[in-house]
């Protein structure tokens, strides 16, 4: 079995264990980063989707407001 001064004293061993620590350093960053990211994806769609529903809403009240005043305007009166 070989000890711990054995895995730094040959170069294969240690530069096995040189990837193996980068690429968990770089699984946590990226981790990290996709985490972060899709927090600010889901913050940008949820201010999209209440822009738009505040867009139809007025778009709505647009509408209807048009529809009452031909309506309104084309009433013939007895």
């Amino acid at each position: 079995m070989a000890g711990l001064a054995d895995v730094f004293s040959e170069q294969k061993r240690t530069n096995w264990l040189k990837a193996c620590l980068g690429l968990n350093i770089a699984k946590h960053a990226l981790e990290v980063f996709v985490d972060r990211e899709m927090k600010d994806a889901q913050s940008v769609a949820n201010f999209i989707f209440c822009l738009i529903i505040k867009l139809l809403k007025s778009a709505k009240t647009l509408i209807v407001g048009r529809v009452y005043l031909i309506y309104s305007t084309t009433r013939v009166v007895p």
